[in-house]
């Protein structure tokens, strides 16, 4: 498929800046639509036909992938350069289980960090996206 990644968002977010980040990173052109405060989860619940509540929401390859960390890594297997993650075994499966870590430069020469700690659900709570394994 050849169109233009849509990422659907809520303009002031963490989780969402994260995404945002990791898409102007890589240089990917794409297409942000900026969803209502209030309604935001209708509309998640809708683009992904109920898997997900939350935004970020990256429309890819005809593909919605909802939570940020796995927007993240589908960006990693579509657009692989520059990589977000470290490119070492050892560092890159440390980084996946403790957190997402990455320096990218950016067009000044400097570098750039996304990081983000990977803790579980407390027992018996519901997951905002279902993890695929």
């Amino acid at each position: 498929m050849n169109t233009r990644p849509i990422l659907w968002h809520i303009e002031i977010s963490h989780y969402n800046e994260k995404a945002r980040w990791a898409l102007d990173l890589k240089g990917v052109e794409h297409e942000r639509r900026a969803l209502v405060p209030g309604y935001h989860m209708a509309v998640a619940l809708a683009l992904t036909r109920g898997r997900c509540y939350t935004s970020p929401i990256l429309e890819l390859d005809g593909r919605r992938i909802g939570d940020s960390t796995a927007i993240i890594r589908a960006l990693e297997e579509r657009y692989p350069q520059p990589p977000l993650y470290p490119t070492e075994p050892v560092e890159r499966s440390s980084s996946r289980t403790s957190s997402t870590k990455s320096s990218a430069p950016t067009s000044g020469g400097s570098s750039f960090t996304i990081s983000t700690a990977t803790v579980p659900p407390p027992r018996g709570s519901r997951h905002r996206c279902p993890r695929r394994r």
